[in-house]
């Protein structure tokens, strides 16, 4: 969802560059998510990806996709029948408010 990555950006979670700050990696630790061990793997920390169907880029990356996984684990987001695309379920319009002060008031797609 290109509206978490603004989000992440504007918390300054997330540099210009996609670096996580100081204040992103105890945010992401709070929430599970251990970014020296993801900064580890082969898979690139962090990057950008179109997504087409918005045309706005969303996070991707070993950071993205444990966010994202997360996500799920929490209830947070759903996937839609038979498709790559996903959306906040109650709970986790929510959260992502209130985690994220994340705008919502636009369709998502993917995280």
């Amino acid at each position: 969802m290109s509206a978490l990555l603004d989000a992440l950006q504007r918390q300054r979670l997330l540099t210009a560059g996609l670096e996580p700050t100081k204040r992103g990696v105890k945010r992401f630790s709070e929430l599970g998510i251990d970014v020296d061990e993801l900064a580890r793997r082969r898979r690139p920390l962090a990057k950008r990806c179109l997504d087409w169907t918005e045309r706005r880029h969303h996070l991707a990356g070993s950071l993205g996709a444990a966010l994202a996984t997360r996500c799920f684990e929490l209830g947070w987001i759903e996937r839609l029948p038979s498709s790559r695309a996903v959306r906040p379920t109650a709970k986790g319009h929510r959260a992502l408010i209130r985690e994220f002060s994340l705008d919502l008031e636009r369709p998502a797609r993917h995280v």
